[in-house]
């Protein structure tokens, strides 16, 4: 007969944290979750066949749904459950989705210590998160279920696809997708992103009695909605400290205001280009799983709308960039990757004082932080043949 393990004091300290962590992340969606009240809103709106799910008014200060109409679907349980039960459920899908990206980081090879370090010294940006109550942590799950963590096998066409409607919920995200061209540009791809939707807007269809031009409306209305952010959020906002991408500090020290749409568009697509080409150049030693990972950070740092939360996409970066840098047995590199740990986790005002932030931030610290994680991946990548043991070893179960 098998007795049972007593867990470590090590072990037991770790599960109480995260425990009380845990509660910590509940109880900061429970009595903010600011733009979740937007998506439950827009999904009681839709789901009650009353108010557009896009209707808005100056008084909401930006705070109004500015997702595609065929995303809508996906809200639905959120539409027939009341406010307090619907925000514990959204809750749980966001830890849910943290827990799966923590999992895949121990199946891609990522040694515990460092995944567990980097997830602590992300702690603000998760507290972040739940207090807006926001979507971007989905983004990153489906981000990581697209890829698979074994590094051996290749994406599925169906999850490519359903990465690329999910990934369009914020336009400029898309931008991340070039690091899997090569798969996308498939017909079996196209194809089912095309089928899945085509289904999405067959419901949006039922939903709207089979009238298309109400179908049509509804993307007029979207549009509407989502080119009002400049106008509705403001230039303090917009433009201020709390953006904290390359192509907001460009626009920020340009002078350029928050209603020039056309000015974010340019900028960010050059950015992203130039960003891009960088990291094709400088990731080629790196296995397609790690490249993809350094692809969601190009798509975060040049994107007009880079918040705090945000930063939750370049959490996998983070964590791959310190374990690397560890098993280099470089100090140089374990400094660099937590100085770009700490630039996006810990140079906020929660931790070092408004007055040492704000210049800081006005320099985008925290985009600059993710280039110096993907700095010393990179360079741990060409110190390998010198580093002691093997720089991907083998996944983990």
């Amino acid at each position: 007969m098998k007795t049972a393990r007593i867990p470590s004091a090590r072990t037991a300290a770790l599960l109480l944290i995260s425990l009380v962590a845990c509660a910590r992340l509940v109880q900061a969606g429970w009595i903010d979750s600011m733009d979740f009240t937007v998506y439950w809103k827009a999904a009681q709106a839709w789901v009650s066949g009353g108010a557009s799910p896009y209707e808005f008014a100056a008084a909401d200060r930006g705070f109004v749904f500015k997702y595609p109409p065929y995303l809508l679907p996906a809200l639905l349980p959120l539409g027939v459950l009341d406010f307090g039960a619907a925000k514990l459920l959204w809750c749980a899908v966001e830890l849910g989705c943290l827990a799966y990206a923590f999992r895949w980081l121990l199946r891609a090879g990522v040694g515990f210590g460092a995944a567990v370090i980097t997830t602590f010294l992300f702690w603000w940006i998760w507290l972040g998160h739940f207090y807006a109550g926001q979507l971007t942590i989905v983004l990153l799950a489906a981000a990581l279920w697209a890829v698979p963590a074994d590094g051996a096998s290749e994406p599925k066409p169906a999850r490519l696809a359903a990465l690329a409607l999910i990934f369009s919920a914020k336009v400029f995200s898309l931008t991340s997708l070039a690091g899997l061209s090569r798969w996308l540009a498939r017909p079996r791809v196209a194809g089912a992103g095309l089928a899945l939707f085509l289904a999405l807007n067959a419901v949006l269809l039922a939903r709207a009695g089979g009238s298309p031009g109400e179908l049509a409306a509804l993307y007029g209305e979207w549009v509407r909605a989502a080119l009002s952010g400049g106008a509705e959020l403001g230039q303090e906002i917009v433009r201020g400290q709390m953006n904290h991408g390359f192509t907001a500090g460009v626009l920020r020290w340009s002078g350029v205001t928050a209603t020039s749409a056309g000015a974010d568009l340019g900028v960010a697509l050059f950015l992203a280009a130039s960003f891009g080409l960088l990291w094709t150049l400088g990731s080629r030693g790196l296995a397609p799983r790690e490249r993809w990972l350094g692809w969601l950070g190009v798509g975060l740092i040049t994107h007009p709308l880079a918040w705090h939360h945000s930063f939750v996409l370049v959490y996998p970066l983070c964590a791959v960039s310190l374990d690397r840098a560890l098993r280099s047995g470089l100090r140089g590199l374990v400094a660099l990757s937590l100085g770009g740990i700490a630039c996006i986790g810990l140079v906020i005002p929660n931790i070092i004082g408004l007055a040492l932030v704000t210049p800081l931030e006005n320099l985008s610290v925290k985009s600059w932080g993710v280039c110096l994680a993907a700095l010393s991946l990179v360079l741990a990548e060409r110190a390998r043949p010198r580093a002691r043991g093997p720089a991907t070893p083998a996944p983990r179960g």
